[in-house]
Order: C-alpha cells, then structure tokens, then sequence
C-alpha cells in the first residue's frame, strides 16, 4: 500500500504537473512578449493581471480609455500594447496584432475573450 501511494505520488510531482505546465498558457505568452519587446515601452488596456508574469523592471502604464491610449501609440509613447480580447472588439487602436496568448478548443467563448494580445503601434 505504501509503496503505491508513494509511486502514485512519484508519477504526479514527477510527471503529469510538469507535463501540464505547457497548458498554462499565460505564462508562455508572458515569456513571448519579454522576448520580443523592450518592456520600457509597454502599457496595458484591462490587463493588470499580467503583471506579475511579465516581472518588468518598472510600472508599466495601464489604461482604460481608448481614445488616450489611441493618442499614445500615435505620438510613440507607447510601442506596445497587452490588452485583452474582449476589449478590442470595439476599439479601433493604431496598432496591428503581434502575438496572442494561445486558447485551448475546450475554453468557452468568455475564457477566449480574457485571452491576452499584444499589439504592436504602427511604425511611421
């Protein structure tokens, strides 16, 4: 009995949680974007969460009113942008799509639309 449990216990801490780390998809996407941006010139639009995974050096500016941050991407104080889905469908922001937190074909529409992007402004 004691030696089930304890290769029960082995195959779970050894196997199946690292396993299930690839599904862990906002942790990936966090990497993604330290990657590929100078985290100095990121701001976020209703995506605070994100914070702690991406570890800036710095605050980052957050955002809730399109029209400014719009105004900031223009003038190139913002170059990039996290914001979630859902708040993008009615936005129309200087910027293109660089990357998107990837979704799974079990989530539902609402989880699909707290899913991260990151945008990219416009370059003159």
């Amino acid at each position: 009995m004691l030696a089930t449990s304890i290769a029960g216990l082995s195959f779970l801490f050894l196997i199946a949680i690292p396993e299930l780390a690839s599904l862990r998809s906002r942790q990936l996407f966090a990497a993604q974007v330290r990657e590929r941006t100078n985290l100095k010139d990121l701001a976020l639009f209703h995506a605070r969460e994100i914070v702690f995974d991406l570890a800036a050096p710095s605050l980052l500016p957050e955002y809730r009113d399109p029209d400014r941050l719009a105004d900031d991407l223009r003038s190139g104080a913002v170059g990039w942008v996290i914001a979630r889905r859902r708040y993008l469908r009615d936005v129309a922001l200087p910027a293109e799509w660089a990357l998107e937190e990837p979704s799974h074909p079990w989530e539902r529409n609402d989880q699909i639309g707290d899913k991260l992007i990151l945008l990219a402004a416009y370059r003159k």
